[in-house]
């Protein structure tokens, strides 16, 4: 759904860009005071992501359109995901000038905080960020604490996960397979089992490292190799041993027995192939998935050419860590928190400023289809891009547009998701790992060497004790010990936070 715009049309809607920022914003440069006297000042904005080719047209639309309100010079500087770590340590370690910077779990967030990457921001956002506070989602807050300090606020998006599969849709209906709104995953065996017979040539499913059954539960787990989490069904606040449960033993024989059939891939555990290019190839049935609620079944269709129909296994869950999926945080070299604070709570309630900075300039980059519908403007396909930043970090995902292609109730639906999942018990809580490096090092060189073999169905766990012989690595590497300390904390936050 989230198109680029065809690049044999980049020359000529190029030439129209500049009189149309013109004649829409009135060109020219902000100056001067405004925003009931607030003098201008500016704002530097790092976020990953593809650089889009238009950004500073956009940034200058954006400044001439935060000049009654903000008074900002908004800069917004992106760079490649695949650089976007090694940027961001470096605007961390050397203090350079950066006043809103995306931040996540994924990035570093935590460590960063810890070690003074980021402004406290305890005492702006009651000032400064009442628009949040006032949100049916302010509960998202807590995930952006470290040791009870603020230091991010999170964007409200697609917050929950639901586990579970994508399915050729083209074969459920060839086949008149069942598919319900929640599904066993048992249930996916027999329409492996008729792939596999019928269709020569496709493989009935794809597998990869990081996406395996044993992972498809209802976690609250942080990294692909960590070795504890928190069951979020059981409702307990308790961190429980990954791989010592019955849902692991139960995933490990489902995936030996599908493995031996024929069913999965042969180099499960190790393959380096990715999942978007076994499906665009269009010789696989399934795959595992992230499917909430068939919300990305359009983006996905779209993107390798195949109708998708999700296949949901668990229930949504939220846990501290998805919501620490995209977050903003002032870094601690900022000149002006104040006036960066009062933009990100902007961006939680003006709808105009999301869809300018995801979308860039109605006119030049979009047109309107309804209110809240848009799509490529004519004689531009749809297909690639001119301008299209990462729909996901920008403050509220429920303001957006949607494109004319998607179902005009995506928003509406995110909030519905979001609101109605089950949400973990240790919400808000972040382990601070100081005293078990050492121990969550070893643990991590166990889970790595066993576990993916385990839980692609690669190896008989049963055979020759091997699994016996992964929980004894594990506890030899000081699980226990990590457990311990993972409880004593998370029942200190409880009884301080009054969960």
């Amino acid at each position: 759904m989230r198109k680029r715009w065809n690049k044999v049309c980049l020359a000529a809607a190029a030439l129209i860009v500049a009189g149309a920022v013109c004649a829409a914003f009135g060109g020219g440069k902000a100056e001067g005071p405004a925003a009931g006297g607030l003098p201008q000042v500016e704002l530097k904005m790092m976020i990953p992501g593809p650089p889009q080719k238009d950004q500073g047209l956009v940034n200058d639309a954006l400044t001439k359109y935060l000049k009654d309100t903000l008074n900002v010079k908004l800069n917004i500087q992106q760079f490649d995901y695949g650089s976007w770590n090694d940027r961001s340590n470096l605007i961390v370690a050397s203090g350079e000038p950066c006043d809103v910077m995306f931040s996540a779990a994924w990035t570093g967030f935590n460590t960063d905080a810890v070690k003074g990457a980021f402004v406290q921001l305890d005492d702006l956002l009651p000032k400064y960020g009442q628009d949040i506070l006032k949100a049916n989602y302010a509960w998202i807050l807590d995930a952006g604490r470290i040791n009870g300090k603020l230091y991010g606020i999170a964007t409200y998006q697609e917050l929950a996960q639901q586990r579970g599969f994508f399915l050729r849709k083209d074969l459920v209906d060839k086949y008149h397979f069942v598919v319900k709104p929640l599904n066993d995953v048992e249930d996916l065996e027999a329409m492996l089992k008729v792939i596999k017979e019928n269709e020569p040539g496709m493989l009935p499913l794809f597998m990869e490292p990081g996406h395996l059954l044993s992972e498809m539960g209802p976690w609250d787990r942080q990294g692909r190799y960590e070795t504890t989490a928190v069951d979020v069904y059981s409702g307990k606040p308790e961190y429980v041993n990954f791989y010592d449960n019955d849902f692991y033993r139960k995933s490990m024989a489902l995936a030996r027995k599908w493995f031996l059939a024929g069913y999965v891939n042969k180099d499960a555990a190790t393959t380096q192939t990715m999942t978007f290019d076994m499906m665009k190839a269009g010789n696989t049935f399934a795959c595992d998935a992230i499917t909430n609620a068939g919300l990305q079944d359009s983006k996905w269709s779209t993107s390798w050419g195949v109708p998708i129909i999700s296949f949901n296994t668990i229930k949504p869950i939220i846990s501290t860590s998805l919501i620490q999926g995209a977050l903003f945080a002032i870094p601690r070299q900022s000149k002006n928190p104040e006036r960066a604070m009062m933009f990100i709570n902007r961006m939680h309630f003006d709808k105009q400023l999301d869809n300018m900075i995801v979308y860039g300039i109605e006119g030049v980059h979009y047109v309107k289809k309804s209110d809240n519908v848009i799509g490529p403007p004519p004689g531009v396909q749809a297909s690639s891009g001119l301008y299209n930043n990462v729909y996901w970090m920008m403050g509220n995902e429920t303001l957006l547009y949607t494109y004319e292609d998607q179902d005009p109730r995506t928003p509406q639906l995110v909030d519905q998701f979001n609101q109605n999942a089950v949400r973990t018990p240790a919400l808000g809580f972040t382990y601070d790992p100081s005293k078990m490096k050492s121990e969550i090092a070893a643990l991590t060189n166990v889970s790595a060497q066993y576990d993916p073999g385990l839980s692609s169905g690669t190896v008989d766990g049963y055979a020759d004790g091997l699994y016996n012989q992964f929980l004894d690595k594990l506890k030899a590497a000081g699980i226990d010990k990590l457990l311990a300390d993972q409880n004593a904390q998370l029942s200190a936050w409880m009884k301080v936070n009054k969960k």
